[in-house]
């Protein structure tokens, strides 16, 4: 009898049940940490001199401040939906930072973390029909003093519009990089540089959930070890969204956690997907089921007798390991595209449309059933 069986593509027959015997193998992969935002604004000021409220960071690691404008007061009602001042007239960007006209704001790394951000959503800008800056450029420092353009000049104006994907032309290719230390935090600047046009008012959206967001990615740090706390619920980074429990307290998810789900539920990823690091799902009865958007995770292990549904495809850099229960699947890469380890468990496909997997197949110490 031969001790190892691997099976790359067994569906072709109606009948998709037998069973086998092998030895466990198994490798371990190392996580690799992602997040899509790294911090977002939420703008509720319309003339001060503040944006209303530091970042949300749905990333642990990352943290940013409030952002600050510069020139004086603005006007309630114009340019509409903005917190907007009013700044002087500057010929160039160079009369702008001397000037400080300019919108102002820090981003963190926590020690031991790194940040790159290569991208940016929502900071829409406007300028009053009659007056304010025409030009608005993104300027970054790592240490406060020196100041480097990065994007594209972005013309302002009367009409709200996004200058994210203008001032980000260059980060998207080349990110900018901010290095936490090994004991102490690192700190970047950020300026929204305004100049041109005339001396009048100009203004970022504040009518949105969402008004300013960077993007990028984040690795370093240790991942803590949540428990999902029961019932069904939604799997993403918000930080407002806490079904987790972490040392016996409620928490939200962020990227490259470990997970544990023991008991029924359905879990809504985000449609974005999740990264996260190992993912253990020990349901001694009842239905687990992940839908939504893909996890991608380092490794996947299914405990007790219940049962876990994958319905999208996945990605474990790890492989799987079902050791008990019944593990169901409704995408060919629902189970990634390493090994899949089973011992003492059914592997079920629930849509006929799925007739073969990308996976080794591997049998562990007892018996295990395809069907």
């Amino acid at each position: 009898m031969t001790r190892l069986q691997s099976v790359r593509s067994f569906f072709a027959a109606p009948s998709r049940a037998f069973f086998v015997s092998a030895i466990l193998v198994c490798s371990i992969g190392l996580p690799t940490v992602h997040a899509a935002t790294l911090l977002s604004w939420n703008i509720t000021s319309n003339t001060g001199t503040t944006s209303g409220g530091a970042a949300s960071a749905p990333a642990l690691g990352a943290s940013g401040s409030v952002i600050t404008g510069g020139g004086t007061a603005g006007n309630s009602g114009s340019p509409a939906n903005t917190w907007n001042r009013t700044f002087v007239l500057s010929s160039d960007a160079a009369a702008a930072h001397t000037a400080v006209s300019y919108y102002s704001w820090t981003t963190t790394a926590a020690a031991g973390y790194t940040l790159s951000f290569d991208g940016l959503t929502g900071l829409n800008l406007a300028k009053t029909s009659t007056a304010g800056p025409s030009s608005a450029e993104l300027w970054y420092s790592t240490d406060g003093t020196t100041f480097t353009k990065t994007g594209s000049t972005f013309t302002v104006t009367s009409t709200l519009t996004s200058a994210a994907n203008t001032l980000a032309a260059t980060i998207a290719t080349t990110p900018i990089v901010i290095v936490g230390g090994v004991s102490a935090p690192t700190t970047g600047t950020w300026r929204l540089v305004v100049y041109g046009g005339l001396a009048g008012r100009l203004g970022i959206g504040n009518a949105d959930v969402d008004d300013f967001s960077m993007l990028g990615t984040i690795s370093g740090g240790v991942s803590r070890d949540l428990v999902w706390g029961g019932g069904n619920g939604t799997w993403n980074t918000n930080a407002g969204n806490t079904p987790w429990t972490f040392s016996s307290n409620a928490t939200s998810f962020v990227s490259n956690d470990n997970v544990t789900i023991g008991t029924a539920a359905t879990l809504t990823v985000d449609a974005a997907g999740v990264s996260t690091g190992s993912v253990v799902v020990s349901n001694s009865s009842g239905l687990v089921t992940f839908t939504g958007g893909a996890v991608a995770g380092t490794t996947l292990t299914k405990s007790g007798n219940g049962t876990l549904a994958l319905q999208v495809a996945n990605t474990f850099s790890g492989g799987v390991a079902a050791n008990g229960g019944v593990l169901i699947v409704g995408n060919s890469a629902a189970l990634g595209s390493l090994g899949v380890v089973l011992n003492t468990a059914t592997l079920r496909f629930s849509d006929a449309a799925v007739t073969s997997l990308g996976n080794t197949l591997a049998v562990g110490s007892g018996d295990a059933t395809l069907d």
